[in-house]
């Protein structure tokens, strides 16, 4: 039941300390390792600036980071409250549908989490994307913009929150690309 996966995002929003009448980006925590295909420390870094960019363009924007579970949150909390002071807050075991029901919008990258926004029905940017990743990049660029750098993220992300125009485009051609797939 939507309703019912709205109010309970709202709950968990209250409970994180944000404002469910505010505009808020939920991030998808990009997988940080050391295998081939994660972020290292320093395109981490550079990931954090970016979103933090988008909030400075953005009036009232909330940043909501939501890591894959708990225990990936302690190595980077720090980090995050020195750069972000106010406006976010951090989830982890969280129900991930629950809080994208109660988002504005989401960015994540090469994730199973596209398919949750895009059910979500929340305007999505792909980012950061790896320009390597050309076979996922033709598929899922039919559903939504892919960010592969910076200043593209910053731009596209704000778009949603500024121009409505955009942001129903994002959404129609989401919604194609979910009648499309199966």
């Amino acid at each position: 039941n939507r309703d019912e996966t709205l109010r309970q995002g709202r709950e968990l929003f209250i409970r994180l300390g944000l404002h469910s009448a505010r505009p808020t980006l939920l991030v998808v925590m990009p997988f940080s390792d050391i295998l081939f295909d994660s972020l290292d420390s320093y395109e981490l870094a550079e990931f954090f600036k970016t979103i933090h960019s988008v909030r400075m363009r953005v009036p009232g924007l909330q940043v909501l980071f939501k890591f894959r579970t708990s225990r990936h949150i302690d190595l980077i909390r720090e980090y995050i409250r020195e750069l972000f002071n106010t406006d976010y807050a951090i989830a982890g075991d969280e129900d991930i549908f629950a809080l994208l029901t109660a988002s504005t919008a989401a960015v994540c990258n090469n994730s199973t989490a596209i398919y949750q926004v895009l059910l979500a029905r929340k305007p999505l940017v792909l980012h950061p994307w790896r320009a390597f990743d050309s076979y996922h990049a033709k598929v899922y660029e039919l559903a939504a913009p892919l960010a592969y750098t910076a200043s593209e993220a910053v731009e596209n992300l704000s778009r949603i929150f500024t121009d409505t125009v955009y942001r129903e485009g994002l959404l129609a051609c989401q919604k194609r690309f979910l009648e499309g797939y199966s």
